[in-house]
């Protein structure tokens, strides 16, 4: 395998690992979730909806790194990837997402941090003013201390269901990340 990468730049070898392993888990997260699939009503209960949030925000942060490394300027793995390691803060790692190619690429436009309830999640906007919404990796992580409003009563997260809109966003991310993974390839045709 890694023979395969010996004409490849590390900035784009990373990148590669990084973007098709999130790729991956947005297709295996849109097959849980497709309708005919008999695990869809067990995937969007309230307890597992949570683990497929955290899942998406993982590997939608695993995919912002992609895009990190392809703006590196660093030059050793271990200073490329360590750009990238600034917690679990989509809008800031976003931000150092400085190529322009890249940028286009990708569609993004603007990722912001917003809140509501117990809920903390990134609105990433898109070039067409499209947007989707990414839960907090640290909130949806720890939010079993987050049930109780300060009133004391119950404050339950909605639900995949009650969301309606992950159809929408996996959609997005499996075509954006296909996106950067076809980018990628096609600098290093086959021969």
């Amino acid at each position: 395998m890694t023979k395969y990468f010996d004409n490849w730049k590390l900035n784009d070898v990373l990148a590669v690992g990084a973007a098709s392993r999130a790729q991956g888990a947005f297709f295996f997260i849109g097959d849980i979730l497709d309708p005919k699939n008999f695990l869809r009503q067990e995937a969007t209960s309230a307890p597992n909806s949570r683990q497929v949030h955290v899942l998406i925000s993982y590997n939608f942060e695993l995919f912002l790194n992609a895009a990190v490394f392809l703006s590196s300027n660093k030059t050793t793995e271990k200073e490329i990837i360590g750009e990238a390691k600034i917690g679990h803060k989509l809008d800031k790692l976003w931000n150092l997402v400085t190529s322009a190619d890249i940028k286009n690429i990708i569609g993004i436009k603007n990722i912001e941090k917003k809140s509501a309830g117990i809920s903390e999640y990134y609105e990433i906007k898109f070039n067409d003013e499209s947007i989707i919404i990414i839960h907090d990796f640290n909130n949806i992580r720890y939010d079993i201390s987050d049930i109780r409003g300060e009133d004391g009563n119950k404050k339950l997260r909605p639900t995949i269901k009650e969301e309606g809109s992950m159809d929408v966003t996996l959609d997005v991310l499996k075509k954006i990340s296909t996106k950067l993974v076809d980018h990628l390839f096609s600098k290093y045709p086959q021969k």
